[in-house]
């Protein structure tokens, strides 16, 4: 081998491929998932989050904290500590507020169960 030979060079069509690949992994490593889609982070330095019900169930204001393995923990109203997944306010929208107008008809094949409430 002489000196200007350099070993396990990739050229050609694969060197292209293989600098695609570097980059979409770089950008997926750097990107959170708050800002992937052009969204600011979520902002809790105030310690509340207030969700918004869809379904005429009012409004409620929560205790936010970090979790302990990343993300965010916002409080039930029995004083749980529930993750949030994305957005505390929708998580809490969902999980709380809006719970039961979500669930009331979901039934459970195979287990004779079925939450039929009806308004």
């Amino acid at each position: 081998m002489t000196p200007l030979q350099t070993p396990n060079l990739i050229t050609g069509p694969m060197a292209v491929v293989a600098l695609a690949v570097t980059l979409m992994a770089t950008i997926a490593l750097t990107s959170t998932p708050a800002n992937a889609f052009g969204r600011p982070a979520p902002d809790y330095s105030s310690g509340y989050v207030t969700a918004h019900s869809l379904n005429g169930n009012g409004t409620l204001t929560a205790a936010v904290r970090p979790a302990a393995r990343g993300g965010w923990q916002f409080r039930t109203p029995g004083g749980n500590w529930q993750d949030c997944e994305g957005d505390c306010a929708v998580t809490l929208r969902n999980k709380v507020l809006d719970f039961w107008d979500n669930n009331a008809t979901r039934s459970y094949p195979g287990r004779g169960i079925t939450l039929g409430i009806t308004y």
